[in-house]
């Protein structure tokens, strides 16, 4: 990944900062040009979260409610990388794991009911505004 994100600051001219996160599907950087670079691990999860900024960037769509949404500015295919602007708290930055244009596959009802109780406890009051906000995407075909 340092080989990476190295390439790609190279070739935008760019400094890479400091890390601001590092998940699963990969690590995002803080720049000089007040940008996120995301590198990804995957290539999945490039494209899924790709095409989720590239449908919503068509729409016109920076915020839902009160998440702001970063912007694509560039991106690197080869080397999985997503340039995106910063936005402040709270914002929506992972578009990894979602479907663009599918319905997610099914799953056993306790699994389901589980998640539900999972993402109640960590919104807590905010739960209702989370879940408009995933009704939203949906509507975009995320």
């Amino acid at each position: 990944m340092e080989e990476t994100i190295q390439s790609y600051s190279a070739l935008r001219g760019i400094k890479i900062e400091n890390r601001l996160g590092h998940g699963t599907d990969g690590s995002v950087f803080q720049t000089n040009v007040l940008s996120a670079v995301k590198v990804f691990q995957r290539e999945r999860q490039f494209r899924n979260e790709l095409g989720c900024y590239q449908r919503l960037a068509e729409t016109g769509c920076f915020r839902i409610s009160i998440f702001a949404i970063p912007e694509l500015q560039y991106y690197h295919e080869s080397l999985r990388v997503i340039e995106m602007s910063v936005v402040r708290p709270p914002y929506l930055p992972d578009f990894g794991k979602c479907y663009l244009d599918v319905q997610p596959p099914d799953f056993p009802a306790d699994v389901i009911q589980h998640e539900i109780e999972r993402q109640m406890e960590d919104f807590g009051e905010d739960y209702s505004i989370v879940q408009m906000a995933i009704a939203k995407l949906q509507e975009f075909g995320i």
